[in-house]
């Protein structure tokens, strides 16, 4: 199953919950690069305000996603600054829209125009998500808030399942970001939150791409038995694995460690593949 996991998981370790100090961060980071599942392993999520003391940290050569809270405008500054960065290779780059910025026709287009491999919008889950789910263009791609420190911050298989479903009608590939490092959809016991699982996220993006309803998505994304998304997910062909994840690209995690022992134990990676 390598092809259906390949540079899945983005290296979130800065980020809430985890808030690793930098420098372990980034040693645990390289340790996966060099380590035996080196091939699931996306980009150093980094926040924009921290680039300067990142950059400073960095002692090798690093690919790196930046996170910009505050609109397009932001993050082309942070990607100019980021270009005199030696040791910092942009793969992505992230963008919010701050609370109330209104959705323009400029605003999608500045997003377009930001020169990085892959470009993020994240889809605000307030009144402008419809705006920017039609805004999206010019191979910009979505980013899904699918958690959070609150109950209210993580959305219901319904709301979820309603944004993959335009999202593959319109053919538009997204990340997805906090909340989603476990495979299998559960009860988080430390904050008895609803989590979402990613396999849960990967099936529904296949059965949306087979034309199954938002009623019909929101229903795997409840589904609690690993043993029948795993089975499911095996019975995919080569070519159907290429189309999700053209669709389904990564999720930021700040432990690599927990989705790879997730893997195991669903038997998709052998147990020799779990690395530190």
């Amino acid at each position: 199953m390598r092809e259906l996991v390949a540079g899945l998981c983005d290296d979130a370790a800065l980020f809430p919950p985890g808030d690793a100090e930098l420098r372990l961060a980034l040693r645990d980071h390289a340790d996966h690069r060099r380590g035996p599942r080196a091939e699931l392993l996306g980009p150093f999520v980094i926040p924009a305000a921290r680039i300067d003391e990142v950059a400073a940290a960095a002692t090798a050569p690093v690919d790196v996603s930046v996170t910009v809270p505050g609109g397009p405008a932001e993050a082309g500054a942070a990607l100019t600054r980021l270009q005199a960065m030696p040791h910092l290779t942009v793969r992505a780059v992230e963008v919010a829209l701050p609370e109330g910025l209104p959705v323009t026709a400029g605003l999608c287009g500045a997003v377009a125009a930001l020169e990085a491999p892959r470009v993020y919008l994240e889809v605000p889950r307030d009144d402008r998500r419809a705006a920017v789910l039609d805004g999206i263009a010019g191979g910009v791609f979505a980013k899904l808030r699918t958690g959070g420190p609150t109950a209210r911050a993580h959305p219901d298989s319904r709301e979820l399942a309603d944004v993959l479903t335009r999202l593959v009608a319109a053919g538009i590939g997204f990340k997805a970001t906090a909340g989603l490092h476990r495979a299998i959809r559960h009860r988080d016991r430390a904050t008895g939150f609803e989590q979402h699982g990613f396999l849960n996220v990967m099936l529904a993006v296949h059965r949306a791409r087979c034309g199954d309803s938002a009623a019909e998505l929101a229903e795997v994304l409840e589904e609690r038995d690993g043993a029948r998304i795993v089975e499911a997910l095996c019975g995919l062909d080569r070519s159907q694995i290429t189309l999700l994840r053209s669709s389904f690209h990564s999720f930021g995690t700040c432990s690599i460690a927990e989705p790879i022992a997730d893997l195991v134990r669903l038997g998709l990676i052998a147990e020799s593949s779990v690395s530190r």
